[in-house]
């Protein structure tokens, strides 16, 4: 019966800041980037239940809206980025008014449009 309770007080034992940083969030962080991405370069596989855990664990540690406002600041910054991404495209498509920029404008942001969604198919359920 100890053990059950060493580990309830493990568990919620509140993070420190630099804890939450250095244990949990960079994991998470590298992980979502890479789903956002859906990125293959230098990819460093993670088990659903490591994220899970790790994410399991912040919550209970006191770290809650913490780790909503860091998933909403990283979704927030990816988004931006295909953005100006998307902005380049359409300057270019506008100055050289031509049919074949107008079409790898569109490619380009269905193709971002199908990345985010498969991004937002895994990691929905992590949360």
């Amino acid at each position: 019966m100890a053990e059950g309770y060493d580990f309830l007080r493990f568990l919620f034992t509140k993070y420190s800041e630099s804890e939450y940083l250095t244990e949990a969030w960079t994991q998470i962080h590298e992980s979502l980037k890479q789903f956002l991405q859906n990125s293959s370069e230098n990819f460093q596989s993670m088990s659903y239940q490591t994220i899970y855990c790790q994410i399991y664990k912040s919550t209970c540690k006191g770290y809650k809206e913490r780790l909503f406002d860091d998933l909403k600041k990283l979704i927030i910054e990816h988004c931006q980025n295909i953005k100006v991404q998307l902005d380049e495209s359409m300057k270019r498509m506008i100055d050289d008014r031509s049919n074949r920029h107008k079409n790898i404008y569109i490619l380009q942001f269905i193709n971002f449009l199908h990345q985010f969604q498969r991004a937002i198919d895994v990691i929905a359920p992590l949360f």
